[in-house]
């Protein structure tokens, strides 16, 4: 195939690629490689499909094929980084990473990408310097900015923090007329809160709400379904709505996670009282009926998966047949708080043989009087954990290497909820360690328990 006649089918290709005609895209990348099967953009392009269909080792596969053929392929070093990096081999993203800003100096998403594996690694203060390189490049690169504020979160750095924090995409095209709540008072003022985030998120968040109802403000919220019942009327919340209900009338409006900047807080500042939510008395003694009926120890409740998407939730699922460990400790009743696509692991065989309600637990009111019955709840990093510790239910989260910015590092406690101990991985993976940890742990507890209950 003449040199021209491919670099035309390769801007076909690529403009298939760009546009997210995947399959015309692998079709066109396959008739080049046919004709030249050491076409380097070719094999990068295949490489690209391959990771964004998550087939991470035959993406790997592709990408090294490429840079054999061209050594210095800044691009497809850029791209081996990324598939390393959600493999779990952070060091060679690292590595890849550096090489490709070595070929293309001054190309700040490479700094960003490398900030964000060296995160990873636990090297904050590293990560912390690519962006700010990042951002000095290019000063309107607002996923930098975003990730320098999760980092300085990270370390505990509320003050630049949260302001860099601002760059969230939820923030860049809000959608209202009224006017963005500035702190000024409010004497009155309706003010709508909305969150695109987590369902954690809101959890943990919603205590700020309070605040603005002690300052005169006629609270309302847009909220998933899942927690419309149970956060209507709490912390000062006039109403709830839908995210696709008609909105009602209001004067100014606030992004949620933006409060704590708004109000300038800070470690010392940060409300941590808990309980800040609290259950409706008639469904917590319904849900105390059920749990009175199976006998058996200490109370504690499991969830053990995230929802699988995005990507980067997955490295904080532990898996149920990973906490194994716990089961086999004496004098405890385990109880399935897992909803979403891993419920179903609670009703096949297992180690645990959990009671199993999750079918009634339609949303998280149901949830919330569940665990507030509970003597402990063993979580992941999900929004059960929030469930728990804004009832100020005792609960313990197995928490990633290095853990995500809102626990901060190497704590075993956490300033957002005091009844909250965390487990942290020792490195990137090792779950092992934290259950054996936790397991240790909930044998003494269960010890000092005996057979009382609340």
């Amino acid at each position: 195939m003449p040199a021209g006649e491919a670099e035309q089918l390769y801007r076909l290709a690529d403009a298939h690629h760009r546009a997210g005609r995947l399959g015309d895209a692998e079709g066109v990348y396959r008739q080049i490689l046919r004709h030249d099967p050491r076409h380097p953009q070719a094999l990068h392009g295949l490489g690209k499909i391959a990771y964004e269909a998550d087939q991470l080792d035959a993406a790997i596969q592709l990408f090294g094929k490429a840079l054999a053929q061209r050594p210095e392929y800044d691009e497809c070093y850029t791209s081996l980084g990324n598939a390393l990096r959600e493999k779990g081999d952070v060091e060679g993203a690292v590595a890849a990473y550096r090489r490709a800003a070595e070929i293309q100096p001054g190309y700040p998403a490479v700094h960003n990408n490398l900030g964000n594996a060296l995160k990873d690694l636990g090297e904050v203060d590293g990560a912390v310097a690519e962006y700010q390189l990042a951002l000095a490049m290019r000063p309107d690169f607002a996923d930098a900015r975003l990730n320098l504020g999760m980092a300085l979160l990270l370390r505990g750095d509320f003050a630049e923090g949260w302001a860099a924090y601002e760059s969230r995409r939820e923030i860049r095209d809000l959608p209202f007329t009224q006017p963005r709540w500035d702190g000024s008072e409010l004497n009155g003022r309706r003010i709508l809160l909305h969150c695109r985030q987590g369902l954690g998120d809101v959890i943990q968040f919603v205590r700020f709400a309070s605040i603005l109802a002690e300052r005169g403000g006629r609270v309302i919220l847009s909220c998933r379904p899942e927690l419309r019942r149970w956060l209507q009327g709490q912390c000062g919340i006039r109403q709830t709505v839908l995210p696709t209900d008609p909105l009602p009338e209001f004067d100014v409006h606030c992004p949620l996670l933006s409060l704590p900047h708004v109000l300038g807080t800070t470690l010392q500042t940060l409300p941590a009282k808990a309980p800040y939510l609290s259950v409706d008395p008639e469904l917590l003694r319904s849900w105390a009926e059920r749990v009175d009926q199976r006998p058996g120890g200490l109370r504690v409740g499991l969830t053990w998966a995230c929802n699988p998407l995005p990507r980067r939730n997955r490295k904080r699922t532990i898996g149920l047949p990973n906490m194994a460990p716990l089961s086999k400790v004496p004098g405890v009743r385990f109880f399935s708080l897992q909803k979403g696509p891993h419920a179903a692991d609670a009703k096949t065989p297992n180690d645990f043989d959990p009671i199993d309600w999750s079918d009634d637990l339609y949303d998280f009111a149901d949830t919330a009087a569940l665990v507030a019955n509970l003597d402990l709840v063993i979580t992941c990093d999900t929004s059960v954990a929030h469930v728990a510790g804004a009832l100020g239910v005792p609960v313990w989260v197995g928490v990633p290497f290095p853990g995500d910015w809102r626990w901060l590092m190497n704590r075993s406690d956490s300033p957002w909820y005091p009844t909250m101990r965390l487990f942290r991985q020792p490195r990137p993976g090792d779950w092992p360690a934290v259950i054996n940890d936790m397991a240790r742990q909930l044998s003494e507890l269960a010890v000092q328990s005996g057979p009382c209950r609340r």
